[in-house]
């Protein structure tokens, strides 16, 4: 056999292998949606990475999600904002590909950035992974839960809008075919799934909802049993709280925006203003204000009505489509937790008890913000005199 007919056999043969890989190949894609569950499901794939792989189970990668892979290979399609001018793809896709391609049995993908595609964006990844069998996962909770997170995460990213204005947007963002409207693309449950079901590469869709608050149930069980994860499905994860989303009390989130009120005041660097309002956040979580602490909820009766009939809708358009649930779409109906737990306390009235310990916690960071920085002490001082005044006064 000439050196020419061992290539041709070689290149034969790999081909074979290749085809082999892809026959037996399965891509299962998490799109999220942010707010559901999320964080702590990829946190426990994450730990349980080389488990995984001893069942022919691939959750690429080193971090607990894919988010960085993706905006490195969507750029400017990616939703949020210009994080795809950071990432480079021959440093983040490729690499993650190369594991793709070699691996047999499920690859498992996890990336809430995704919900809020369009569906060029849909297209744009999943050409680039190149697999005609893509299985599309869909974590929901419902919004009376899911809009108070997103609004604390508004105020711990240093924004400032009121919750009313913030809740407004999103009034008047809602039904429009608006591209800019990443957030709307992925919480409106029936035109996110209408989306990724009108790609030819996708082959199934499932919806997982997570269990409404005050009844029993498990997320991970739901979306375990919704891919067929090979792993304990009895037992739910626990999610370290180094880990975890830090649930803020009503009294601490509007501390938080005070903060940042006064910090777009002062000549305090950005960077300074993140690490500030980080350690505030980690000094509270050390505390005990872990994720649960205090129950998110709606205040506004107004808004209560409106986010419940937003639900209704979302409900009935999903009852019109064809996916696979995992869970119960009755989940997705709000049940505000003070109607739950029989809270009835006025978020705008902080006790004198909770504005002690409040303050004496920004007092501590305000001091270690300045031992290290040994700058900007006048800007410090203001910010913490006058985040108290704003909270004693209101």
């Amino acid at each position: 056999m000439t050196a020419a007919e061992r290539s041709l056999k070689r290149t034969e043969a790999d081909a074979r292998v290749a085809d082999n890989v892809r026959a037996v190949r399965k891509v299962v894609i998490h799109i999220g949606v942010s707010k559901s569950g999320t964080s702590y499901l990829q946190n426990a794939l994450a730990a349980r990475r080389a488990e995984l792989i001893a069942d022919q189970w691939l959750f690429p990668g080193h971090d607990h999600n894919q988010t960085a892979e993706f905006i490195s290979v969507l750029g400017e399609a990616s939703p949020w904002g210009a994080q795809w001018k950071r990432a480079v793809k021959s440093k983040r896709w490729d690499p993650m590909m190369k594991q793709i391609k070699a691996a047999p049995g499920t690859v498992l993908l996890s990336s809430e950035l995704l919900a809020g595609l369009t569906p060029e964006g849909i297209d744009l990844i999943l050409t680039e992974l190149d697999e005609s069998d893509v299985k599309i996962v869909v974590t929901a909770r419902d919004l009376g839960r899911t809009l108070p997170s997103m609004v604390q995460q508004h105020f711990k990213s240093g924004r400032v809008s009121t919750v009313e204005n913030y809740y407004q947007r999103l009034a008047n963002g809602r039904g429009r075919n608006d591209p800019d409207l990443w957030w709307w693309r992925a919480f409106e449950l029936p035109a996110l799934v209408e989306r990724w079901q009108a790609n030819p590469r996708v082959s199934s869709i499932a919806l997982v909802t997570a269990p409404a608050a005050g009844t029993s149930g498990s997320l991970w069980t739901r979306f375990a049993d919704a891919i067929d994860l090979p792993l304990d499905r009895t037992h739910a994860p626990v999610m370290p709280l180094d880990a975890a989303n830090v649930a803020l009390d009503k009294y601490q989130m509007r501390l938080i925006r005070y903060l940042n009120l006064e910090m777009l005041e002062t000549d305090l660097a950005l960077d300074s203003q993140v690490q500030l309002r980080e350690r505030l956040i980690a000094k509270w979580m050390a505390a005990g204000n872990g994720p649960g602490r205090d129950k998110l909820t709606i205040h506004s009766d107004r808004w209560r009505q409106v986010v419940a009939g937003w639900a209704a809708e979302d409900i009935a358009g999903l009852k019109e489509l064809d996916f696979e649930l995992s869970g119960d779409l009755d989940d997705l109906r709000p049940r505000f937790e003070d109607e739950l737990s029989g809270d009835q306390s006025d978020p705008s009235q902080c006790p004198d008890d909770e504005l002690a310990n409040l303050m004496a916690a920004v007092q501590a960071v305000m001091a270690q913000q300045d031992e290290l920085e040994r700058i900007n002490n006048k800007a410090v001082i203001r910010i913490g005199r006058t985040a108290r005044r704003r909270l004693t006064r209101s």
